[in-house]
């Protein structure tokens, strides 16, 4: 099963956002595992590939820095994972 973690923080700009299509992903991905790791309450959770947040990651692979837009994010999703049309 493909993973995707999400790393957030709590006073980070665009995370709600991030939060929010992590969310739209699960559903539309049941495939894959979503993981939402927020920084300041994970502390030993950091990947080492993550400079800042928002931070998207597939199978342990930066595939984002910063929020795509949600079809960009669906379309590596589908591609890496073989997880697409689930949903």
């Amino acid at each position: 099963m493909s993973v995707l973690k999400v790393v957030v923080s709590t006073h980070c700009f665009g995370c709600e956002k991030a939060i929010r299509l992590s969310m739209i992903a699960a559903q539309r991905f049941p495939n894959i595992s979503v993981d939402v790791v927020n920084l300041e309450k994970q502390l030993d959770a950091k990947p080492s590939q993550v400079v800042a947040v928002p931070a998207y990651l597939l199978d342990g692979k930066l595939i984002f820095l910063g929020n795509p837009r949600e079809e960009e994010l669906f379309s590596v999703i589908a591609k890496q994972s073989n997880a697409f049309g689930q949903g």
